[in-house]
């Protein structure tokens, strides 16, 4: 796979979504905004714009970007005023609900829980603890068959869906541990460590959002190790590069022996820019489009129990774009999942003619996270992790990758919200009493 890029177009695209980014981050509110607005846009810029510098990009595709990254950005500013009062609110409530957090231990515990939910597959409903000693070797295909077959028992299904209501939570109880980031970067670890034991398997995406939420998050706690953690992320990319690419093949049995690194690192770039030439262009000249009444049947059913929507006639959106894309039926030889980029995505969604509401509506989502976030302190790690969603899930994955996350995760933290916002307040009842009783009541001591 390899991307040639124009190096006239290459500046334009450039220097043009520099420009309204500079804009839009300018017209933002608050670090929070304009750091989670830029990630937004410069995810955007790099998954679906930069890739439009390749000749076999139409100059189509490259204005339907440019409108695309606008409407993201009026999505963005409208959402910021109408989200405005919810703000307001959660900033005058929130933080005095959750005090300092420095003190006692329901943080520490949910964190420990978090961590025996992750272990606990290891254990049931097959004891699999000695894998912590001796770990499987990674292999795509076979995690892959389990993710398509899935064979798990109630126990397991109720205790894993436990966990995704606990996930923001985990994150808001990290900042307990914020005054040690030795012992939250093993947490981390340990966590992914967990996972891939239980699969045999970690997605890169995965330990790279882990490990980059971890270092924004020290970024904003650590103001004096700020140039350290930007020369130490400098001096390791090249590395990261390499090794994402080599585990990359690795993973799906691919050869390993004698790969150049400036070769890896170019194979890896090239196929990180290539969303408008492999995926959004076959899917703009084809024009099939999905069912919007099934799309948004299926946003609508995202936080229902599976058993409820089994009636529902939801497809799987990712299999549908990698079947128009490749031109293969899922699971057949040579079919493997597509990731869209978010242009693409809009394409298949909306149309040539109103692609632009997808970026739109993306831009008021990120928006309306923020505004979530923005007043709590205690919300730091929350607000990193939500950066890294909105980067790199959002523009790589689509928002069939990110609405799972911010919808069936977010369930319960959404109702933690609301009940601090709109505490119940019990009336007592009025109490009856008889003409004797009223008239000592109101009589006057001596």
């Amino acid at each position: 796979m390899s991307v040639t890029l124009d190096l006239t177009r290459l500046f334009f695209i450039i220097s043009g979504s520099v420009c309204l980014s500079s804009i839009a981050v300018f017209l933002a509110k608050g670090k929070a905004q304009r750091f989670l607005l830029l990630a937004f846009l410069a995810g955007l810029a790099w998954y679906s714009g930069i890739g439009a510098a390749d000749p076999a990009v139409s100059l189509e595709y490259v204005l339907f970007y440019f409108i695309f990254f606008l409407a993201s950005c009026l999505g963005f500013h409208f959402s910021k005023i109408v989200f405005y009062p919810m703000s307001s609110q959660i900033g005058r409530k929130v933080p005095d609900f959750l005090g300092d957090m420095s003190k006692g231990n329901g943080s520490l515990t949910l964190i420990f829980v978090y961590i025996l939910l992750t272990f606990f597959p290891l254990v049931w409903p097959e004891m699999r603890i000695l894998k912590l000693i001796y770990p499987g070797v990674p292999n795509l295909n076979i995690a892959f068959g389990d993710y398509l077959n899935p064979q798990i028992d109630v126990t397991s299904k109720l205790l894993g869906y436990i966990k995704i209501l606990l996930t923001p939570f985990f994150y808001l109880s990290l900042y307990r541990l914020r005054k040690n980031l030795l012992l939250i970067s093993t947490v981390v670890f340990l966590l992914l460590y967990l996972v891939y034991i239980d699969h045999d398997y970690i997605g890169r995406g995965t330990v790279l959002s882990e490990v980059g939420g971890l270092i924004i998050a020290i970024w904003f706690l650590k103001p004096n190790y700020r140039r350290f953690i930007f020369l130490f992320v400098a001096s390791l990319f090249p590395i990261i590069v390499y090794l994402s690419y080599w585990y990359g093949n690795f993973r799906i049995g691919g050869n390993i022996e004698g790969i150049n690194f400036w070769d890896a690192v170019s194979s890896l770039l090239a196929q990180e820019l290539s969303f408008p030439k492999r995926v959004s262009m076959r899917l703009l000249e084809l024009g099939t489009r999905t069912n919007l009444a099934k799309y948004f049947t299926w946003i609508v059913t995202l936080p229902l129990p599976k058993f409820l929507t089994g009636g529902f006639d939801i497809p799987q959106f990712g299999f549908n774009i990698s079947e128009i894309v490749l031109g293969l039926p899922t699971g057949s030889v040579g079919w493997y999942v597509v990731l869209p980029g978010l242009v693409g995505e809009s394409f298949y969604l909306y149309g040539p003619h109103f692609f632009w509401l997808h970026g739109f509506f993306c831009g008021f989502l990120a928006c309306f996270f923020v505004r979530l976030v923005e007043r709590v302190p205690q919300f730091l790690f929350l607000y990193a992790h939500l950066l890294i969603l909105f980067f790199y899930y959002l523009n790589r994955g689509g928002i069939f990758s990110l609405l799972p996350r911010v919808i069936n995760y977010f369930l319960l933290f959404y109702v933690f919200i609301f009940f601090i916002i709109f505490p119940l307040r019990f009336k007592p009842a009025p109490t009856i009493l008889s003409d004797e009783a009223q008239n000592s009541l109101s009589q006057t001591p001596t």
